[in-house]
């Protein structure tokens, strides 16, 4: 079990402290606890939490709200309202994969601690589900003593030209 962390007695110096001590309570709520993994402190007046929430899990932080901002509240030591802040998203302007990663806040800060810029996005290497092999005969002959054929007939590989008739034997 995940101790409970002491509920503050005092305000917080700044946001960056509101922010830390809430992520702290939020233990207890795994569900709020990711959701705001995933966001991002806007600013913090007149009780007011603004949070920059992704496209993605803005209807799903919207759906916690309440339970944000009791632990919000625990963690300022006063009554506190959250306001979400997501990107607007038009249905005919879709952004690029570099456009959303830039977007990111994690990407955008480390974007600016090191003065960079995102230059490209590549997607995850896929296995391939069938594996096909192109040998020659020679090395088809070579290869019998080193592997177990039938092995090789149930991995589901498949082999193509001459070679197939001895690895069909």
């Amino acid at each position: 079990m995940v101790a409970e962390p002491p509920i503050p007695t005092t305000p917080p110096a700044n946001l960056e402290e509101l922010w830390k001590r809430l992520l702290a309570i939020a233990v207890s709520n795994r569900r709020v606890r990711t959701l705001l993994e995933v966001a991002a402190p806007v600013s913090f007046a007149d009780g007011t939490l603004a949070v920059y929430v992704p496209a993605n899990t803005v209807t799903s932080f919207n759906s916690y709200v309440n339970e944000v901002e009791s632990l919000a509240s625990q963690a300022a030591c006063v009554p506190v309202r959250v306001r979400v802040e997501a990107p607007q998203v038009a249905l005919t302007d879709a952004p690029s994969a570099q456009q959303r990663i830039a977007e990111h806040p994690l990407v955008k800060q480390a974007m600016e601690l090191l003065n960079a810029k995102v230059v490209g996005v590549q997607a995850r290497a896929q296995k391939p589900q069938n594996i096909e092999l192109y040998i020659s005969t020679r090395a088809m002959a070579v290869l019998i003593g080193c592997f177990d054929l039938g092995q090789f007939r149930r991995s589901g590989a498949t082999c193509h030209g001459p070679e197939a008739a001895i690895a069909a034997e």
